[in-house]
């Protein structure tokens, strides 16, 4: 198993050590909204896709549901990005 060591940035120091770069809170923070950002995305494109093609009328009113609900998320995180100057 190898060594995972912390410091300022990801390097590999040979012999399996690991160096593991230390983020800080904003760096996190960022990328755990850009990700929420990117899956309610697919999550919408996904809802949308499925809306089109079930012809099952009680199932497209569920999938259109979710894509709208998935829109909302998305907005939501837009601004929340904006707001902490995210982009």
């Amino acid at each position: 198993m190898p060594k995972i060591t912390q410091c300022k940035r990801d390097e590999y120091k040979g012999g399996g050590e690991f160096i593991v770069a230390k983020l800080t809170q904003k760096e996190i923070q960022n990328n755990l909204l850009k990700q929420a950002y990117d899956g309610e995305v697919l999550r919408q494109a996904k809802y949308s896709y499925l809306m089109d093609i079930i012809k099952d009328k009680r199932l497209k009113k569920l999938f259109k549901v979710f894509a709208m609900t998935a829109r909302g998320h998305i907005a939501e995180l837009k601004q929340e990005m904006q707001n902490l100057d995210i982009k």
